[in-house]
């Protein structure tokens, strides 16, 4: 196995430096209190978020895009996984970004983002 691409370290907002802008600090919190989880961490030695506002916002486009290019054929395969989609979204975040995430990495942040909607949703 190769070595990891991220190194995940959690972090408070009172942590932050001034590296991280007022949008962005914003967003961490909206994220802590929908989620009641710390879910933004930083690349392996470095201090770049994995998941800043600018990707996390390409990663819903990518998804949006993907949904309505093959959507429609959700009905035939029911609730079967889809296991190129994301790939596709991380060719995506590549092309509108300049910035590489791992198909692993986004199939988790998915997975995160569903998470606390379904949480929202509950409350």
């Amino acid at each position: 196995m190769g070595a990891s691409y991220s190194q995940f370290s959690t972090f408070t907002l009172d942590s932050l430096n001034d590296n991280y802008t007022p949008e962005d600090k914003a967003a961490f919190e909206v994220e802590r209190s929908l989620t009641q989880r710390k879910l933004s961490k930083n690349l392996k030695g470095r201090s770049e978020l994995v998941w800043p506002p600018a990707l996390e916002s390409a990663l819903l486009r990518g998804l949006g895009e993907y949904d309505s290019l093959y959507g429609q054929h959700r009905t035939e395969r029911g609730l079967k996984k889809w296991p190129k989609r994301n790939n596709w979204i991380s060719e995506f975040i590549l092309q509108e970004t300049n910035k590489l995430r791992t198909s692993k990495q986004v199939g988790s942040r998915i997975q995160q983002l569903a998470a606390a909607t379904k949480d929202l949703h509950c409350n």
